[in-house]
């Protein structure tokens, strides 16, 4: 009976504490206040939505004949872009100059994903770009396929290719 006794009066002790008024021993990181506020906003995105949306953009792309755009750090974070009809080829240097994205942007870099059966993602297909950022390397000009995904950022400057010359 002793550890009866024992064990509920553990139990009452632990729901005082972490159940009673102005309990302040558990804080959330950043503070409560703050973290409901960020949980409110409308402007914060998680990872997983993101993710499920651009999922569901991809299946809307294969399913329409079109492709997905993707610029880092624009207000849209997903663009379905409509391919032309059967025969003819797009290629990723015509959407990039067609969009406009280079001249917006500057020097990019770019990476298109090829919708498989394999991965979520799709499998990862790296665009080349000449040193500026400006042009598509020829042996990375991709013919484009409904459903492909291209996420275009701004180019990353390398202090030692800038001093160099040599690309890494």
């Amino acid at each position: 009976m002793l550890n009866a006794d024992r064990s509920i009066s553990l139990f009452l002790f632990a729901s005082v504490v972490l159940l009673g008024p102005g309990c302040s021993m558990i804080q959330m990181p950043g503070g409560g206040d703050e973290f409901q506020s960020r949980l409110a906003d409308p402007n914060i995105v998680s990872p997983a939505t993101r993710t499920a949306d651009t999922y569901m953009k991809v299946r809307q792309a294969r399913a329409q004949n079109s492709v997905v755009l993707q610029i880092e750090g624009d207000e849209v974070a997903a663009r379905v872009l409509p391919l032309p009809a059967a025969g003819q080829t797009v290629f990723v240097s015509t959407l990039l100059e067609q969009t406009g994205v280079v001249r917006k942007i500057g020097g990019i870099e770019a990476t298109l994903y090829r919708p498989s059966a394999d991965t979520i993602n799709g499998i990862r297909m790296n665009v080349k770009m000449t040193s500026d950022g400006k042009r598509v390397s020829p042996d990375s000009d991709y013919a484009l396929q409904a459903g492909d995904r291209i996420e275009v950022a701004k180019r990353k400057i390398n202090l030692i290719e800038t001093l160099t010359g040599v690309s890494l």
